[in-house]
């Protein structure tokens, strides 16, 4: 019941106006410490709110140490220093990618297509 209301608070105090078909929210954002506002169309604020339901059973996995989104790439552009791991540069892999175009197994230049995979989506019940 706390958790429900305390969600109800969350929701009620980034709500800036309802009108018609729109929804405008307040946020923060932290890239430039600025507040905001977000105007959603309601189908589109109840699709990005479902996307938080997850089915029963199931338990949301959140990133956080050196994998966290606001510290990822500084903290792997440091481990990689602390590695000594060298990074190449967006043309490099570019060159990389059109020179090394053998198969890894024959050597042969030529690849073959060879069909799709078709992937089975999840469905509940």
């Amino acid at each position: 019941m706390a958790k429900e209301c305390l969600n109800t608070w969350a929701v009620t105090n980034r709500l800036a106006s309802l009108n018609d078909n729109r929804v405008s929210l307040k946020y923060r954002d932290y890239r430039d410490g600025k507040n905001k506002v977000m105007r959603l169309s309601s189908e589109e604020l109840l699709r990005r709110y479902a996307l938080h339901i997850l089915p029963k059973g199931f338990m949301r996995v959140r990133y956080f140490g050196f994998l966290a989104n606001a510290v990822r790439v500084e903290k792997l552009r440091e481990i990689r220093r602390a590695l000594k791991i060298v990074e190449i540069n967006i043309e490099d892999k570019e060159a990389l990618v059109k020179d090394n175009r053998c198969c890894p197994d024959c050597g042969n230049h030529h690849w073959h297509y060879v069909g799709v995979y078709i992937r089975r989506h999840w469905q509940p019940g």
